[in-house]
């Protein structure tokens, strides 16, 4: 007899994302459990969770673990913290993670679409005002730097939205559907990003990608097959092995900061600026040439 379940994560797309994975590890010991998800969008395709079922419980709200076992990846990859966390939350012992990327299904339509992004390369150079310290100041200068690269910028067109607008790309930000987005990364040639939920669904389909962690988070928490971490040590001391975790910038307590400089008139945390565009620029010409 099935046992039908919810849960919820941090509001964010990338959150959402990964629980996939979690969910699948889960049901490959305990097919069982059968799940529902509030965005039909994410799980459209995917027999593990019911399209328009009525959970019978609401178990909790997945995260990675504390702030410090995050700073720290003590769990692992985010796929196998959140997965740890779920079966925490459901009270099953922990399931090993043999499934290490999201689960995204795509339909034949969806397939054909992606057609249209063969030879691409998606660039991601957003921020939100919620996650400001992922911004970076050089992305033009790493497109102009790959001339002969075909980049797509994505992203959104909220306010909550920041990103520059970059000469010499296709801007498709905010002109696709949750679907169009997942087709646009099956079907494109790779991926470049802050961490961010694009990291998440490249993941998915086994594409390349430029993580650009700077000293943010520690590479562990991505560390999908094909990704290439760019990250290093900042002069405030997080990065490498233990990232700081912040979202915003300024002055205060909390997870906001402090190290940070003023360019071009945006506010910028200083281990974003130390990241200079000719070593990002390095890494992608790395994985295109394999």
């Amino acid at each position: 007899m099935k046992t039908i379940l919810t849960f919820d994560t941090h509001p964010h797309f990338g959150d959402n994302v990964i629980c996939t994975a979690a969910v699948r590890n889960i049901r490959l010991v305990h097919p069982e459990l059968v799940f529902v998800h509030k965005n039909s969008e994410i799980v459209k395709n995917n027999e593990d969770f019911e399209q328009n079922a009525k959970p019978a419980r609401n178990v909790g709200k997945v995260a990675y673990g504390s702030l410090l076992d995050e700073r720290a990846g003590r769990f692992g990859t985010l796929v196998e913290a959140y997965t740890r966390y779920l079966c925490k939350l459901i009270g099953i012992p922990i399931v090993p993670t043999p499934q290490k990327v999201p689960v995204i299904v795509l339909d034949e339509n969806e397939i054909e679409e992606s057609k249209r992004w063969n030879g691409r390369w998606l660039i991601n150079a957003n921020c939100q005002t919620c996650s400001i310290s992922k911004a970076y100041p050089y992305w033009q200068n790493v497109v102009d730097l790959l001339q002969d690269v075909h980049f797509v910028q994505i992203g959104g067109n909220e306010k909550r939205d920041i990103s520059p607008n970059l000469e010499r790309v296709e801007d498709m930000r905010g002109k696709t559907s949750v679907r169009g987005l997942f087709a646009m990364a099956y079907g494109c040639d790779g991926v470049i990003s802050p961490s961010s939920a694009i990291s998440n669904i490249a993941a998915a389909f086994g594409k390349p990608q430029i993580v650009l962690n700077t000293s943010r988070e520690p590479d562990v928490l991505t560390n999908y097959p094909n990704a290439i971490h760019v990250s290093h040590k900042c002069s405030c001391g997080w990065g490498v092995n233990n990232g700081c975790i912040h979202c915003r910038v300024g002055h205060g307590a909390g997870r906001n900061c402090v190290y940070y400089s003023i360019m071009h008139g945006m506010t910028y945390c200083k281990c974003q600026i130390e990241t200079k565009p000719e070593l990002v620029a390095e890494k992608l010409r790395e994985l295109i040439n394999g």
